[in-house]
């Protein structure tokens, strides 16, 4: 009997509907499965629901691309990660060999999709994600915090490519 559960799926046109879905299961030798411990709401989710849309999702897909989780199970090819591990998800998934991907630009890549905008993502109970895309974190770390690692690293990827030094003054426009 396949297993279910309920999830915030895109149904286009600024509806997000939860519906009951099959648990993603391991296929794949890089595969995660991941019991979802947090996820946030991003101005991007909320931009894909406008009407029209402010940013494009493909219909039918679980929304959802800030999120943090426990590992249940992983494929046959997977020896960074165990069952038991908490993981923090990146959720822009790059193809490693375009042009731009080999020239360590890997946010250019020409094959770049996203969980949660195009594949599912992280507004479910369960979500399946390639090794490749998560990242270890502390076993106390609150899954409340760890949900803003995907943020922050945009924030911290920022900052590095403006060179701020301590002390020095920077304004800040916007809210996010």
């Amino acid at each position: 009997m396949e297993r279910k559960m309920l999830a915030a799926v895109f149904e286009g046109e600024g509806n997000l509907i939860l519906k009951e879905v099959p648990v993603p299961e391991v296929k794949k030798s890089d595969d995660v499965l991941l019991e979802v411990e947090a996820a946030s709401i991003c101005g991007t989710d909320v931009h894909i629901l406008e009407v029209p849309p402010g940013h494009p999702a493909n219909k039918g897909v679980i929304l959802g691309h800030e999120y943090t989780g426990k590992i249940l199970e992983v494929g046959d090819a997977v020896t960074a990660f165990k069952q038991g591990d908490r993981v923090v998800v990146d959720p822009n998934i790059t193809c490693g060999s375009c042009i731009y991907c080999k020239m360590g630009m890997p946010n250019m890549c020409e094959r770049m999709t996203t969980l949660g905008i195009f594949i599912n993502g992280g507004f479910a109970r369960y979500s399946l994600v390639p090794a490749k895309a998560l990242h270890l974190i502390s076993s106390d770390l609150p899954a409340e915090l760890a949900v803003f690692a995907e943020p922050l690293s945009c924030v911290v990827n920022a900052t590095g490519k403006l060179k701020v030094q301590p002390g020095e003054n920077v304004v800040i426009l916007g809210a996010g």
